[in-house]
């Protein structure tokens, strides 16, 4: 008699001393999952809770075992196998000691009759990816495609509901004291212990842990990346510089369960997202790039910027974790949609090296793609999943997560990436075959290897940037950026980087489910819950192209050619059933409905004011993603998804049946709370009828009617805001999350205003230049003079501001930096040294802002200049200096090198639009290049100060820092290198 059919005997009476089990049957190792819960999608029971259920996958032959009655679901002889293998552990460690040959969970020993008595399991359905799939309670959820490659030997298995008293003995030490965690502990065969990564195995395991291990091994030299004893890392030793390198002392790579009881009824609801974890920053921190090399009296700008401009995105997301749980009780729950990470293959901040050399040659991307120790796979991730685990041991906060489109972007791309001639190829290249098989980095196509070879093309300067904000996400100005980051700042390994089988990790690590519903609240569950949450992943594809028609004209169809990425999977129908399945519980509960997804529904194109009329849309409602119909793609419906938005709005949003109360979302990195109605003009489209930042305007509340979309900015990264047109767009924001009272129905925002995390009003105006270059900000006007080269250069410089800066009126002093090559002995030879000279001119306020020059100043400045007449100094001028009709100027000298330093103050506003001010950075002055000289216009001499169109005025002369300061070492230590050698990799 099998153990099956002994036990369904004893369920029909037929035995009633219990059960007994063939010594072979009770040593039978059965092989499960534990799906639900998952580290991103926790068990929180509410504080009277009286029903609880988790949810196992089982393989298709152990899933026999289980007598699953076929008429009511039951699953008659499960009990013995989760008595023997379930067990409820310590968020800190596992049971690896545990005997898994009796029944340990409940202490039965062979009979399990405690086990029988206090546990109910059901058969839910298939274990396959993206089914639905139905608890008794109401939690529902789908399987993500990325969890089924962990779990693929389960294909074909049956998932499992396993129901139990959470008040009962051994669940009863679930309470609000800590976060304990399911674990399926399995005996180890010898072929398991033999594989131990150490080679000191346990007696049982973690089912899960093993699957983690197997697919870490199998992920060893694929997909470009090498994959090594992945252990957390050290939260607290994380720091600007310093990475936390975790050692043999911590633990490793796992999966994990957590459940813990919540010390309210209702919690607090906190919301992050577009956190983007980035080792490439403590790389960069590390650099010893200065912006006026060996310049004395120059402050700051003579020392390294790097470390104290830097935003880390780590160090403000881990601020902000502890900010949102301020009491370190379960009281409140986390929800993290997304954009974790910026990429899956990172630099090793530990191998960038110490010189400014070293470091340049290591950021060479398309030069060291391959190199898998440099470049190593989830380093990033790793650090996520540390920080999301001190969540649970240190703060008791309950973390839900869902995906973003940055999960999936495979290789690191440049500080500042550049689509000139040569990326438009490699996209063209890559488009064509695309449908070829393997990913575009795995291919071995030669063509596209022949061009990825031919890296000065690559790395030539393009003024088309292909995500221009990346350096302001850090902090700092391109040109800043660009120097710390070496010569090759603007390559691209490829145009295609989204790859839906990087979601596998975060399948594996963090949640295997897709989509999800839960409840939080109810004394038996979902059904019974005072809040509902739905988690939307992003999706197996994304669309950042509009290639197909269109106007152009933002606010109609059209949202220009390169779009930030719209999720092209969603809504999916099983994102659509789940919506209407959790409706359907709010109907019969009246709980509130919390929707949380990565992908946008409302959010402004960045340099669209809050304040701008006719904000909405005509949301499309075709299954394929055809957005382009007029009025579906305009300025605020940036980043949102491409499938049965229509149906949302209908029957989620606007309809006549319970609604959405807040929807979460990130992507866009600009933070607002919205609300919407049916527009009166046009049948189908939806207007913003509300849209505010609680950043910067206050809390917001929402009525309990109306659904509140809410965008909660960066939670690592600085983000951005345009309330007024105050700055175009590149009004910087500190990281900043969102914090619901859902009990007064108030949202607030929390936020990391402190250190790097103060956005600079440097970084703002400089992007405000270089973003609008027909409007500068600022320029310089020299008096014209005519006649001889000998005449007096005029001492005033006329300062002329755009109208946008006359406003603001934040110009304190203007500072010129100008550079003297001195020649000096340097051995048996000669050679020629930088030696700056700062000039300072006074400001005055006639009819206007004037630069006045000293007598002084303008003999340095003739000392400076050197006489030109290199026909690329003509060609490079007539290039980038703005001309006048029948221009024929020639320039006949210039100064090396020179620079702007303006120094700060605080800025006027409007007194009808909130304080941004009080967040930014003032102390930092405003620095860029300048072109300084004289140029002959007929037979006139014109005196020009200016700051360069195009490469010159937006990024380090590479070329002139190496014949400045290559030859020999710096006051500071620095040796430029060769920019050729750099890109080159030659050493």
């Amino acid at each position: 008699m099998d153990i099956a059919s002994s036990l369904a005997n004893a369920g029909n009476g037929q035995h009633d001393r219990g059960v007994s089990c063939h010594p072979s049957e009770a040593t039978a190792r059965v092989a499960a999952v534990i799906l639900y819960p998952s580290l991103g999608c926790p068990l929180v029971l509410a504080p009277g809770q009286t029903r609880a259920r988790l949810v196992i996958g089982v393989n298709a032959s152990d899933s026999r075992r289980f007598a699953v009655d076929a008429t009511t679901g039951l699953a008659q002889a499960a009990h013995p196998y989760i008595d023997r293998h379930l067990r409820l552990c310590p968020i800190e460690r596992k049971p690896d000691d545990t005997d898994t040959t009796q029944g340990t969970l409940f202490g039965d020993g062979r009979t399990y009759a405690k086990a029988r008595a206090a546990l109910t399991t059901r058969a839910l359905g298939p274990f396959r990816a993206q089914s639905v799939v139905h608890c008794s309670d109401g939690t529902a959820f789908s399987l993500s495609p990325a969890g089924m490659r962990l779990y693929h030997e389960f294909e074909g298995g049956t998932l499992y509901e396993i129901e139990f008293d959470p008040r009962a003995a051994p669940f009863a030490r679930i309470d609000a004291s800590g976060f304990q965690s399911f674990a399926w502990m399995v005996a180890l065969t010898p072929a398991e212990k033999k594989a131990w990564p150490d080679g000191n195995a346990p007696c049982a395991a973690h089912y899960q842990d093993l699957l983690v291990q197997r697919f870490l091994q199998a992920q060893r030299g694929t997909r470009g990346g090498a994959i090594g004893d992945l252990r957390e890392y050290d939260v607290d030793a994380i720091g600007a510089t310093r990475i936390g390198a975790p050692g043999a002392d911590r633990p490793r790579l796992q999966a994990w369960h957590p459940v813990i009881r919540a010390s309210t009824p209702t919690l607090r609801i906190a919301h992050l997202s577009d956190v983007h974890v980035n080792l490439r920053q403590q790389a960069l921190a590390r650099s010893r790039a200065i912006l006026l090399e060996g310049a004395e009296g120059a402050g700051p700008l003579a020392e390294p910027f790097a470390a104290r401009t830097l935003c880390n995105a780590f160090l403000h997301l881990r601020g902000l974790f502890e900010a949102v749980a301020p009491s370190r009780e379960p009281d409140s729950a986390l929800l993290l949609t997304g954009d974790l990470i910026d990429f899956n293959r990172n630099i090793d901040p530990a191998r960038a090296g110490a010189t400014l050399g070293e470091q340049w040659r290591a950021f060479n991307i398309l030069g060291n793609a391959h190199d898998a120790d440099l470049y190593a796979r989830w380093q990033d991730d790793m650090q996520v999943y540390s920080l999301v685990r001190h969540a649970y041991a240190r703060l008791r906060l309950p973390v839900f997560m869902t995906t973003g489109n940055h999960e999936a972007y495979e290789m690191p791309y440049g500080i500042s990436p550049r689509v000139g001639g040569w990326g438009m190829a490699l996209g063209a290249m890559e488009n064509a075959g695309r449908h070829a098989g393997p990913s575009v980095v795995e291919r071995t196509d030669p063509a596209l290897a022949r061009h990825r070879g031919r890296l000065e093309e690559a790395s030539r300067f393009s003024p088309t940037r292909a995500n221009e904000g990346i350096a302001a996400d850090h902090n700092l100005t391109i040109y800043e950026a660009a120097l710390a980051y070496g010569p090759t700042y603007g390559q691209t390994y490829t145009s295609l980087n989204y790859d839906a089988a990087n979601f596998d990790l975060f399948g594996a690590l963090f949640n295997p489910l897709g989509d999800f519903v839960v409840g939080l609240g109810g004394p038996q569950g979902a059904r019974t819950a005072g809040q509902l949450l739905v988690g939307l992943a992003w999706g197996e594809h994304e669309n950042f192209q509009n290639l197909a028609g269109g106007t152009g004209s933002v606010g109609v169809d059209r949202q220009g050619a390169m779009i930030l990425p719209r999720a092209a999977s969603s809504f999916s129908p099983g994102q659509q059933a789940l919506l209407r399945h959790a409706q359907q519980l709010k109907a019969a509960s009246g709980a509130s409905l919390l929707v949380a997804s990565h992908f946008t529904i409302f959010s402004y194109d960045q340099g669209v004011p809050f304040s701008a009329a006719d904000a909405g849309f005509t949301p499309a409602d075709t299954p394929d993603g055809q957005l382009h119909s007029p009025g579906g793609l305009t300025a605020f419906n940036m980043g949102t998804c491409e499938r049965r938005l229509r149906w949302y709005f209908d029957h989620l949003v606007l309809g006549d049946g319970p609604r959405v109360d807040w929807h979460f979302s990130g992507h866009s990195h600009r933070a607002g709370v919205y609300q919407a109605a049916r527009s009166a003009r046009s049948r189908g489209r939806v207007e913003v009828t509300s849209a505010r930042d609680p950043g910067l305007e206050g809390p917001q509340t929402g009525d309990g009617r109306a659904t509140r979309f809410v965008v909660s900015s960066c939670g690592g990264p600085i983000g951005y805001q345009n309330l007024d047109g105050e700055l175009a767009g590149w009004t910087l924001r500190p990281p900043a999350g969102s914090v619901l009272d859902p009990v007064r129905h108030r949202l607030s925002q929390v936020r990391s205003a402190t250190g790097t995390g103060r956005p600079r009003l440097a970084v703002a105006l400089d992007y405000l230049h270089l973003m609008h270059p027909k409007d500068p900000p600022l320029r310089f006007v020299w008096a014209q003079r005519t006649g001889l080269l000998t005449s007096r250069r005029s001492p005033e410089v006329e300062v002329v501001l755009s109208e946008r800066m006359a406003v603001l009126d934040c110009i304190a002093r203007v500072r010129v930096w100008v550079c003297e090559m001195v020649e000096e002995k340097w051995g048996a030879s000669r050679v020629s040294r930088p030696s700056w000279h700062g000039l300072e001119p006074s400001l005055t306020h006639r009819k206007q802002k004037t630069l006045v020059f000293s007598d002084h100043d303008l003999n340095t400045l003739a000392k400076a200049m050197i006489p030109t007449q290199s026909t690329k100094d003509e060609l490079e001028e007539k290039k980038t200096a703005p001309t006048l009709p029948g221009d024929r100027r020639q320039v006949v000298e210039r100064t090396p090198q020179a620079f702007c330093e303006v120094t700060l103050r605080l800025p006027a506003i409007k007194k009808s639009i909130p304080d941004w001010r009080l967040d930014m950075n003032l102390d930092d002055p405003w620095f860029f290049p300048l072109d300084v000289g004289t140029a002959r216009l007929g037979a006139a001499l014109v005196d020009f100060m200016r700051r360069p169109a195009g490469e010159r005025g937006e990024v380090p002369n590479w070329d002139w820092l190496h014949q400045a300061w290559g030859r020999f070492p710096t006051p500071s230590g620095n040796l430029y290198p060769d920019p050729r050698k750099v890109i080159r990799l030659e050493r």
